[in-house]
Formats: C-alpha cells, sequence, structure tokens
C-alpha cells in the first residue's frame, strides 16, 4: 500500500510538473486555438481547443488535478464560444447576399429620386437577382428574400414604364434647328405648337420674364441664349438632358418645356416659378431675411442640384436668371451659361435695358466672385464647381459679403458673431471652399447637420425662426442624443472590465490594456479600475481619475506618441511623426482611438489639447484639406514662414525647391501657392497619416460613428476635451456647502479662494474634487462638507461622489496653504490616501 501511495504521488507530481509533456502539449495547443480565434479560423481554433482539453482531462484522470480538471473546462468554454462565433458567422455569410440586396434596393430607390430612371432600373434588377438567389439556397432567410424580391420586381416595372415612356418621347424624332449660322439637335418633345408671335404678356403678379402662350392659356419662364458654332454641341447635349429631366419629373417647377428662335437667338420656355418669385440675385439685394429662410432656400437649392447633377447637368448656379426665389424655397432651371463672356441674354429676366445698369453690374460682381477658381473665366463646369458657387452665394446671402479668400488664407470661413449654426456653417461651407477632390456633393451636404438637425417647423419661413435661430439649443439636442445612444450601448452589455494599471506607468498600462482586448464588446462594458498598489474600490471616481491622468500624460511632452511645437503659448498635440510605414506603432494608436470613444461613451471629458486635425481624421479621415490658420494652432513658427514666403514679392531670391516626391522643382512666384500648401499638408499630415488613421480605426471599434456624422468637428472638440478654460462665475454655482454653521466663515473663505484663483488653478481644483475637468451637469452639485477634523489635516476629496471633506480652518490664510498644497500636488495624490 506504500508502495502504491508513492507510485500515485509521483505520478501525480510528474502531471503538475511544468514540464509534464501532456500538460505542455495541452496548453501549447490552447495558444495556436487563441492564435486562430484571433486570426476568426473559428473552426481550427475549436479543434485545438477540444484536443486540448482532452489532454487536459487525461492528466485529470492521471492524477484527479483539480486545476487540470477546471482548465479542461475552461477549455471546452473556449471551444463551445468558437462554436457560437462559427454559427455567427456562416450565419452572417447567408445573409451577405440579402443585405447587397437591401442596400442595392435602397441606392435604386435613391436614383428614381434624382430622377436617373435607368440606373434605378439595373440596381433593382440586380437587386431582384440577389434576393431569389438566396430564396432559392436558403430556407430560413426565404420570407425576408421572397418579400425584398417582390418589391423589386414591382418597383422594376414602375422604372420600366417610365424609362419606355422616355424613349418613346425621343423616339418621336430628333430636330434639327437653325438658329442663325449655328445647327442644334433636340427632342422633337420641346417643339411647341404655337410660335414666337403668339408669346404675350403674363397676367397676374409675374416678374418680366414669365410670358404667356395662345392668349393667356400657358404661361412660361422665358430665358434667352445666343449659341455659336463653337457652343452648338454643348446646346444640344444641354437641351436633350433637359429635356429628360422634364419627361421624368412633370410636376417640377422650372423645368424646360419648349424650344424657339427668334433670328440669332434661342427663347427656352419653362415651367413657371409661382406668382411673386424674383432672381436669387435680386432677392439677395433685398432686405435681409431670416436666417431659417435663407437656410430652407439654400436647402432646395441643394435638391434641384442634386437632380441636375444625376443628370449630369452642371452650372446651373452660372446664370443670374435661372436661379429663382419663390417664398421660402429655391428654384434651378439647369440652364448653365455655356459662354461666359456674354451676359446680354440676362437683361430681359433682370428687367435692364443695356449692360451697364447698376442691378446687372451688381449681379455680374457677385457671380464672377462666386465662381470656382479653377474655372478661371471658362465654362468648363462641374459638380463640385456647383458646390463651391453654392457655397459661395450662401456665404452671401448670410454675410452681406462676398467670399475673396486672400492667398494661403484659410477655405473655412467665420461668421459675426451671434449667427446661428455658426459652427455647422462654418464646417459645411468650408468643405465647399476646399480643394475640388474634396468637395461634398449635393446629396452629402444635404445630409449636413446644418440640415438634418432643424426641425420641420423652422425649416421655412418666420413661424420658426426662433427655435432655429438657437444654435446652442441644436449642440445641446445632438449632446443630449449622443449620450441617450451612450447610455443605451452601457444597458444592452451586461457585466464589468475590470483593468488594473499603474499610475507611474500610466500611458503604457492602459494602453496594454487597450491593446489586449480578445473581445470588442468588453469595450461597451461598465470599466472597473484598479490602480497598482492603491486602496480603493471604484464607484466611478477611479475611472474617471485613470481617464484624467491618461491624457494629461498623454499630452504632458514627455510621451514619444504625440507632440507639440514648444514656441507655441498654447501648445496643441498631434500624433507624432512616422518614421517608416508606421505599422511599427499602430497598435498603440488604435489603442488611443479606443480610449477616446470610451471616453465619450464613459460621458468622461479628455483633458487634452488635441489639435483640430486629429478630430476631423476621426469624423472625416485623413483625406481632408488643410490650411494656414490649422499650422498657425499647432506651430506658429511655421505658419509664419509660411506667410513670409507668400507675401514675398521676389520668392525666386529665397531658392526655396519643393521636395523630391512632390517634383523637387524651383519655387516662383507661379507655384509658390501650391508649395506653401503641400508645405502645410506635410507638417499636420504627411506621416502622421499612418498614426491618424490607426487612430480613427480604433475609435470606430465603439459604435459611434453613424451618430457622430451628426456632429461637427468643432461639436467633438467641446464633447471629447470639454471647456479649457473656466472662470469662478461658472464654477461657483456648482459648488454647495453642507454641516457648515451660518456662522462659520469657511464657505465665504472658500468662495474667495475660487475667485482669487487663476483659470489653471480652478481647473485643478476641479480634477481634485471630481478626477475631471468637466463642470457637474444637470441637477449634480460639487460638495464641499465639513468635517471634525484637527486643522493640521488636509482636505479630502472623494471623486466617485464629487465630494471635498473640509475641516474648520481657522482663517483665510490657512485655507488657502491647504488646499493650494493639494493642487501643486495633485500628480503625486492616489486612491485611499488621506
Amino acid at each position: 500500500a506504500a508502495a502504491a501511495a508513492a507510485a500515485a504521488a509521483a505520478v501525480a507530481k510528474r502531471a503538475q510538473a511544468p514540464d509534464n509533456p501532456l500538460l505542455e502539449d495541452a496548453r501549447r495547443l490552447v495558444d495556436e486555438g487563441m492564435g486562430a480565434e484571433k486570426q476568426r479560423d473559428f473552426i481550427k481554433a475549436k479543434t485545438l481547443y477540444a484536443a486540448a482539453a482532452e489532454r487536459f482531462l487525461r492528466v485529470f484522470e492521471l492524477d484527479g488535478s483539480a486545476g487540470a480538471r477546471q482548465e479542461a473546462v475552461e477549455t471546452l468554454k473556449l471551444a463551445e464560444r468558437c462554436k457560437a462565433l462559427l454559427q455567427a458567422k456562416e450565419a452572417d455569410e447567408r445573409r451577405g447576399p440579402l443585405d447587397r440586396a437591401n442596400m442595392l434596393e435602397a441606392e435604386a430607390r435613391e436614383a428614381e429620386r434624382q430622377g436617373n430612371m435607368a440606373h434605378a432600373l439595373s440596381l433593382a434588377q440586380t437587386a431582384s437577382q440577389l434576393a431569389l438567389s438566396v430564396l432559392k439556397d436558403d430556407g430560413e432567410l426565404a420570407a425576408e428574400a421572397k418579400g425584398l424580391a417582390l418589391r423589386c420586381m414591382d418597383f422594376m416595372e414602375q422604372m420600366k414604364r417610365l424609362v419606355d415612356a422616355a424613349a418613346a418621347a425621343g423616339s418621336g424624332g430628333e430636330v434639327v434647328l437653325t438658329v442663325g449660322s449655328t445647327t442644334l439637335r433636340f427632342p422633337q418633345s420641346l417643339c411647341p405648337t404655337f410660335g414666337v408671335s403668339d408669346l404675350g404678356t403674363a397676367a397676374g403678379d409675374q416678374p418680366p420674364a414669365v410670358v404667356a402662350a395662345l392668349e393667356g392659356a400657358s404661361q412660361y419662364l422665358r430665358l434667352l441664349a445666343t449659341p455659336s458654332k463653337a457652343t452648338a454641341g454643348a446646346w444640344s447635349d444641354i437641351l436633350s438632358r433637359l429635356a429628360a429631366v422634364a419627361e421624368q419629373n412633370p410636376h417640377r417647377e422650372c423645368s424646360l418645356k419648349h424650344v424657339l428662335t427668334r433670328g440669332a437667338t434661342l427663347l427656352l420656355l419653362f415651367s413657371p416659378p409661382p406668382a411673386g418669385a424674383q432672381p436669387l440675385v435680386a432677392w439677395l439685394s433685398g432686405a435681409s431675411p431670416s436666417f431659417a429662410h435663407t437656410r430652407g432656400v439654400f436647402r432646395c437649392l441643394l435638391q434641384d442640384l442634386q437632380l441636375l447633377h444625376a443628370h449630369q447637368i452642371y452650372g446651373s448656379l452660372s446664370r443670374s436668371d435661372a436661379t429663382w426665389v419663390a417664398g421660402g424655397a429655391g428654384l434651378v432651371c439647369g440652364f448653365p451659361r455655356v459662354a461666359p463672356i456674354d451676359h446680354e441674354d440676362e437683361l430681359a429676366t433682370l428687367g435692364c435695358s443695356n449692360v451697364s445698369e447698376e442691378p446687372l453690374l451688381q449681379c455680374l460682381g457677385l457671380y464672377t466672385s462666386s465662381s470656382a477658381p479653377e474655372l478661371d473665366g471658362k465654362a468648363g463646369y462641374s459638380a463640385a464647381s456647383d458646390m463651391f458657387q453654392w457655397a459661395a452665394l450662401f456665404y452671401y446671402a448670410v454675410t452681406r459679403r462676398e467670399w475673396v479668400p486672400s492667398a494661403g488664407s484659410s477655405p473655412i470661413p467665420s461668421f459675426p458673431q451671434g449667427t446661428p449654426q455658426a459652427d455647422d456653417l462654418s464646417d459645411l461651407l468650408g468643405s465647399c471652399f476646399g480643394g475640388t477632390p474634396n468637395r461634398p456633393s449635393a446629396s452629402t451636404a444635404l445630409h449636413h447637420p446644418l440640415f438634418t438637425l432643424v426641425s420641420s417647423s423652422s425649416s421655412l419661413g418666420p413661424a420658426g425662426d426662433a427655435a432655429a435661430a438657437d444654435e446652442d439649443e441644436v449642440k445641446n439636442d445632438k449632446v443630449e442624443a449622443l449620450k441617450q445612444v451612450c447610455e443605451l450601448l452601457r444597458r444592452t452589455n451586461d457585466g464589468r472590465w475590470h483593468i488594473r494599471v499603474a499610475r507611474a506607468s500610466i500611458v503604457d498600462t492602459v494602453l496594454m490594456e487597450f491593446s489586449n482586448l480578445r473581445d470588442k464588446s468588453y469595450l461597451l462594458r461598465k470599466l472597473s479600475v484598479r490602480f497598482h498598489d492603491e486602496a480603493g474600490i471604484d464607484a466611478g471616481g477611479l475611472t474617471k481619475d485613470m481617464f484624467t491622468v491618461f491624457f494629461a500624460a498623454l499630452t504632458s511632452g514627455d510621451c514619444l506618441l504625440f507632440e507639440s511645437d514648444p514656441d507655441a503659448e498654447c501648445p496643441t498635440f498631434l500624433p507624432a511623426k512616422a518614421t517608416s510605414d508606421g505599422q511599427e506603432m499602430s497598435g498603440m494608436f488604435e489603442a488611443v482611438g479606443r480610449v477616446i470613444a470610451k471616453a465619450i461613451l464613459e460621458d468622461i471629458p479628455v483633458p487634452a489639447r488635441f489639435h483640430p486635425i486629429l478630430f476631423r481624421a476621426l469624423l472625416r479621415g485623413t483625406n481632408i484639406s488643410t490650411n494656414l490658420h490649422e499650422l498657425e494652432a499647432f506651430s506658429p513658427t511655421e505658419a509664419r514662414s509660411c506667410r513670409a514666403v507668400l507675401a514675398c514679392e521676389d520668392v525666386d531670391c529665397l531658392y526655396l525647391s519643393f521636395e523630391e516626391e512632390d517634383g523637387g522643382e524651383d519655387v516662383t512666384k507661379d507655384n509658390v501657392k501650391k508649395y506653401v500648401r503641400l508645405k502645410v499638408e506635410r507638417e499636420l499630415l504627411g506621416q502622421r497619416v499612418p498614426y491618424l488613421q490607426a487612430m480613427r480605426r480604433g475609435f470606430n471599434d465603439i459604435p459611434l460613428a453613424a451618430h457622430l456624422r451628426l456632429f461637427s468637428v468643432f461639436d467633438l472638440m467641446s464633447t471629447v476635451c470639454g471647456k479649457l478654460t473656466i472662470s469662478a462665475e461658472e464654477l461657483l454655482p456648482c459648488v454647495r456647502f453642507r454641516g457648515f454653521s451660518a456662522s462659520s466663515a469657511t464657505p465665504d473663505n472658500c468662495r474667495r479662494l475660487i475667485r482669487e484663483m487663476s483659470s489653471d488653478q480652478r481647473m485643478r481644483f476641479l480634477s481634485f474634487v471630481t478626477a475631471t475637468t468637466a463642470l457637474p451637469s444637470g441637477d449634480r452639485k460639487l460638495s464641499v462638507s465639513r468635517v471634525a477634523w484637527g486643522t493640521d489635516r488636509l482636505p479630502l476629496a472623494h471623486t466617485c461622489f464629487d465630494r471635498l471633506d473640509l475641516p474648520e480652518y481657522p482663517d483665510y490664510a490657512t485655507l488657502k496653504a491647504k488646499i493650494f498644497w493639494c493642487l501643486e500636488n495633485l500628480e503625486m495624490a492616489g486612491f485611499g490616501e488621506a
């Protein structure tokens, strides 16, 4: 019996020993399984986990070790998780064609709304085929696929009828018309049954350009054009496309109906605008309308541009007589200027007898300054040039100033104090004034917060002006909606994410926790933070303290991940420049992006002076334009150098040259603006792009991107960072004193101290008591409570509860000395220390 016991003990010892081959093999298989799971090879991972569990159980059979049994149980759980993930992955793959079909159906309906019926028909046909393939192969999704297929087929029938109708109208023949010495071709449907002699003055409240035909039975907006041999092809193409727009949108106002000729002049007859309408330029020169009215007009103009761009009709804002305002709506005829040098066609519309009259001169000045710079007096219109002109006209409507940027200046416009939605205006119009590739489409602009976050009651007219003009209310709505989304995400993800960090190496330990995530769903769980070698249970204060200390260390200047200009008076921080392709540090920056997103989710402000470019990259990606104003915020020295180069009259004497990757050519008067633009872009983006992209990937690991699309850069900055300064008038109403008698001088001494503090000291005081730099929101207050301690003790902060325990110090000087000692040694403090 003794021998048997000794043998059993030896077997157990071998099984528990680190060099036990069976145990080592099992653990090796677990590690391989984790690697396979990380690569999303769930079949391989499941097989490896099952094999590892089998080995753990064999070890358990040999020695009865509870440890081996527990490892087997944990490994089987990993195998079950892989099985569930594999099933979810297979379900996603089965749904793939159906999701694609749903997306194509939505695109088809958008194409229909834009008037592109042929494209809508093609998209619906593809969507129907995908849905039918799912219906054939997958019983589980059959009902949904069948419903989608039937919807698409019905939609295809509607589109086919419209396309056939358009083709039938076109098959009626093409008219060849001679105008002066120019030959034009256009659809026969544009030929009227009446002539020029049948046109007369329209009755009622109509502008002079509206005429009546056949004794007033029909009214038309008459616009004039003088084609030439050089522009005949362009005119023929434009007339055919305008006819297609009118055919597919029969009830649209200002649609082309008929074409007549009078000598060398074309008379284009459009369906008339509503009674009382006036040209946009006349509306702009009149009394200033409300902001809500202006925004409504320019939103309507965008909708018309969206339709016209779908038919490849560009330059629609270039003629002063082809854009109208009626009530709260803007209307675009889609009639571009083919020959920009000739403006006499607009005389009749504007009611002028010659080109020297003041109304026409004012109009020409505005339309010249609002043209996109790349046109340079030519007629090469595009969707991008239309968006620039739309933004310039919008800017004039709001400010009554023409948009004339100076060399090297920022494309982001500023607006007078009190302008409603000024941040949203700057963000949208600034993107339209940027470089051609980066300008938004009309569809994208319509989804901008400037338009999407305005209630329907305030979209038009004075009835909703008060609500629409309140910019703060709009911002608060966006922030409140974001908080509701974050609260929903937190509620739907039970459990806690326990992390352990060290105050002395806060950046490294926090980034390690946010990098080594096996399951990104942990990002949605409530944090439970533990500081190494510190007492304290996290009821919220430890989490706030972790974020505050982390971001303070990240942007302290000592951390190599971020950098700022040491000469800047108020330094702002950007990721350091990558030394190669940036892959070696991308994981760290992905983790930084996750930390920022997690701070938003937890509603904890980030006390860091990040540069606005960083926030633009998080929202829009790195395909963004830069400007000198943004460079000045990061590096005033570099900005002054760039401005000096632009101001130099003889730039050749500076002997500057482009970088090799930009061609290496010498800088001259002709290319100096390009040189400065590239230099600014290289300093603010350049080698930082890989790290900014990594931050955006990590930032989007928490599903807030869809909602944050509604935010401007300025909204996101204020949401993430909170206020960077704080006044006594803002802080004192948030402070409540408890437990002090009416005769106590301590509350008054404390108020006096807060008033005498600098803004930075007040921020540190707020951080000391609440672990954040944000003022308490809602009904929350910062509580200062009396404690019966000796006056030799320091104040004690409970950041989980926004409370400061304060003894009754004998005088103001003692109170000031004790509190200032705490503020000056804030970085040395830890939890559980009194």
